[in-house]
């Protein structure tokens, strides 16, 4: 009933007017257009990156460590206290390596050739 209510309060030529499709013609396009960036700017930007954070590292408290677990194929970003030592932040987070670790170790049981 609310529906209908809704209808009768705009009035059918409204409602119509509203239901039927706009002209292909007045649908706008819109143009998705990537910027094309050599892998030698790449590879700059990437440089002069890694070069700000690095400078922006040594008055910090903290540094970052980088790893790769080869069980889970994934990178690892730790941020360590220079001071003690302790990791503050991991990306990803363990548990979340421990189960890729075990999607993997399962991955190996169940698609094993016994050939």
């Amino acid at each position: 009933m609310a529906a209908e209510d809704s209808v009768k309060a705009l009035g059918s030529a409204r409602v119509a007017e509203l239901a039927r499709p706009a002209p292909a013609e007045a649908r706008p396009v819109a143009a998705v257009e990537k910027p094309e960036v050599s892998p030698t700017e790449m590879i700059d930007a990437v440089k002069a990156a890694v070069e700000m954070l690095n400078a922006r590292m040594k008055d910090s408290s903290r540094s970052l460590e980088f790893a790769v677990d080869e069980v889970a194929k994934r990178n690892i970003v730790r941020v360590i206290d220079k001071n003690s030592g302790d990791v503050v932040r991991q990306l990803p987070h363990e548990d979340v390596l421990r189960a890729a670790r075990n999607i993997e170790v399962l991955r190996g049981i169940l698609f094993e050739d016994n050939a």
